[in-house]
């Protein structure tokens, strides 16, 4: 079947969704909203509020509470970005730390023998190169201090370039490490290898659903972690869920005092959620304790 539907003005949006039977209290306030948040958007909150295999709605459901659920969706992508950027931060050091101090050599990233051999060296320089260059033209100060300061040198140091490169490239440069430095940097988490990159590639995921303001509350995730067998905090949990990545993220935010005020935040935000809705994100019933009682490992 083609789409063919015609496109609908905010006001005759809001006719459309009381046509449906839902409640709109105030149909002004309604029209508001559709013209700052698309139909499109929003229609992926009303999901819980229709007739079971209907576009009709439920006889209570009403436009507040489909902006209610948006509005704790977007304070949750907030909350799970604050926790990331920790994770992402810590990350981008260990990864300079060991690779330079274990190598003894502060442009470990421009050696082709420190990598696995299937890792496309060729690929990556021309990234770190890109990177580096991108810099220099926007005038990065801390890049054209380097190069100021150090006239002589051609190339920055791995803790530099690593705190310039995306995270999809630090990730790329994770699959590339060789088995020991895989297994090393993953024993610092706590972490067999092949748990450590899936549950960095998860993190990447989520990062960028934050980052373009998807939807995360109800979220499958086709990019989902995988289930820690040896930590009993992961007995049933569902991996495609939210709350999975939430597991996920406690082991890589380090730093005792961004845990817990990135735990406490999560814990009062989920609890304004109705119990009803909480099996969306893969919330088992002692999630509270899950949360508190999951550290962060310090090796």
């Amino acid at each position: 079947m083609k789409y063919n539907k015609p496109a609908l003005s905010p006001r005759q949006a809001v006719e459309l969704l009381i046509a449906r039977g839902l409640k709109v209290e105030d149909e002004k306030y309604a029209e508001i909203v559709l013209e700052n948040i698309s139909y499109s958007r929003l229609s992926s909150y009303f999901k819980p509020f229709y007739v079971p295999r209907s576009n009709q709605f439920l006889r209570n459901a009403s436009f507040l509470n489909i902006v209610d659920l948006y509005e704790f969706d977007s304070r949750l992508r907030e909350i799970m970005f604050y926790a990331i950027e920790a994770a992402e931060v810590s990350l981008r050091a260990t990864l300079a730390n060991y690779s330079a101090v274990n190598y003894r050599d502060v442009h470990v990233h421009l050696q082709p023998a420190y990598f696995d051999k299937k890792f496309n060296f060729a690929d990556w320089k021309k990234a770190v190169d890109e990177c580096v260059g991108k810099a220099k033209k926007l005038n990065d100060d801390v890049v054209v201090e380097f190069f100021e300061n150090y006239p002589l040198s051609t190339d920055l140091p791995v803790y530099m370039v690593f705190e310039l490169l995306s995270f999809g490239k630090l990730f790329e440069l994770i699959k590339g490490l060789s088995f020991h430095d895989l297994k090393s940097v993953a024993r610092l988490y706590g972490l067999e290898s092949t748990l450590f990159v899936s549950w960095v590639h998860c993190i990447a995921y989520v990062r960028n659903l934050c980052a373009h303001h998807s939807r995360l509350w109800n979220r499958e995730l086709p990019i989902n972690p995988k289930i820690n067998i040896k930590d009993s905090d992961w007995n049933n949990i569902n991996n495609k869920r939210l709350f999975s990545v939430l597991l996920v993220l406690k082991r890589f935010v380090r730093l005792e005092n961004e845990r817990g005020r990135w735990t406490e935040e999560l814990i009062s935000h989920i609890n304004q959620l109705p119990v009803k809705h909480r099996h969306a994100m893969g919330i088992p019933d002692d999630w509270e304790n899950l949360l508190t009682s999951t550290t962060a490992v310090h090796e």
